[in-house]
């Protein structure tokens, strides 16, 4: 699996670095998103658990349902930012940097969705 080129290699990629997508996709995140869709899937590397994610997400037409909640977790995660800079207006320009790369990481989801090249 590992090196194997898919349509969601980037979007995968993305996830796994916060410094990219500005928020922190855990293990656990993962296999709740995967829970939520009838994934069935066991704890193993965040790189491993994306990439069998969407790979599961194709094989069972899910995908879309998938970004769906990565889109509520980017969604929950903004909020958490931005309630941060307002407790902690000392740390807002450190966290405005997360802020805006969470932000674009949910328009790169939402482009995602729209071209889902899985979705009939």
């Amino acid at each position: 699996m590992r090196g194997e080129q898919t349509p969601f290699t980037a979007l995968e990629s993305h996830f796994l670095n916060t410094f990219f997508s500005g928020i922190y996709l855990s293990a656990t995140d993962m296999l709740h998103i995967a829970q939520s869709v009838g994934i069935e899937l066991k704890m193993s590397s965040r790189e491993l658990l994306i990439k069998e994610l969407f790979n599961r997400g194709v094989e069972l037409d899910t995908v879309t349902e998938i970004i769906e909640a990565l889109v509520k977790i980017v969604d929950e995660r903004v909020a958490e930012l931005e309630e941060m800079m307002r407790l902690y207006p000392r740390a807002a320009e450190a966290l405005l940097k997360l802020h805006t790369k969470a932000k674009a990481t949910k328009r790169v989801l939402l482009e995602q969705m729209r071209s889902n090249p899985y979705e009939q």
